[in-house]
C-alpha cells in the first residue's frame, strides 16, 4: 500500500495554472482581476454554446466577445479570461453560478447581464490563512468535512 503525500505548491497559483493549462496549454501565468466586470450574454452566445464545456458555454462565448480575449474558461465558481499567455481570474456571483448549473443540467441559459467580481483580499492568489484548522472547542488538527459535489454539471475546479 502506498501513501499519498501532498506536496506544498512551490508558487502561488500553481494549482490554478494547472487547471487553466488543461484547457488552454499556452498559459504561463494566472493573475487576479483588479476590478469587477459585467458581461452581457446575448441570444447568439447561447445558440453557439455547449453544455458542460468550460470554454464553450454561453458565458465563455460572451466573455470572448465582450472583452476581446483569446479564450475564456468558466467554472461554476471562477472565470479565467486568457489574453496571450496570461489568465485573469474573476469570481462568479451566485446569479451566474446558478445559471451555469441550470444550463449544464439542460435548462436554457437566459440572456442578460452577469457580474464577475475581482477576488477579495482573502481570495487572492497567494493569500494564506494563519493557524491550523480547529474545531469549535479549539482543538487543532481536526479533519476537514467532506464536501458535496453537485451532480450533472462541469467539474468544480476550485
Amino acid at each position: 500500500m502506498t501513501k499519498v503525500v501532498r506536496q506544498r505548491e512551490s508558487t502561488p497559483g500553481k494549482r490554478m495554472l494547472t487547471i487553466v493549462r488543461g484547457f488552454v496549454p499556452n498559459v504561463n501565468k494566472v493573475v487576479d482581476a483588479k476590478k469587477d466586470a459585467t458581461v452581457e450574454v446575448l441570444p447568439r452566445d447561447i445558440s453557439r454554446a455547449a453544455k458542460k464545456n468550460h470554454n464553450a458555454c454561453a458565458l465563455a462565448r460572451a466573455c470572448e466577445r465582450t472583452f476581446m480575449v483569446d479564450a475564456a474558461v468558466i467554472t461554476p465558481y471562477r472565470a479565467f479570461l486568457i489574453k496571450g499567455d496570461v489568465a485573469t481570474r474573476y469570481m462568479l456571483t451566485d446569479h451566474a453560478r446558478r445559471e451555469i448549473i441550470a444550463f449544464d443540467r439542460g435548462a436554457a441559459f437566459m440572456p442578460g447581464e452577469y457580474d464577475m467580481r475581482a477576488p477579495r483580499n482573502a481570495e487572492r492568489i497567494g493569500h494564506r490563512l494563519l493557524g491550523a484548522p480547529t474545531d469549535r472547542k479549539g482543538r487543532k488538527d481536526v479533519s476537514r468535512r467532506a464536501y458535496r459535489v453537485t451532480e450533472g454539471v462541469r467539474t468544480h475546479a476550485r
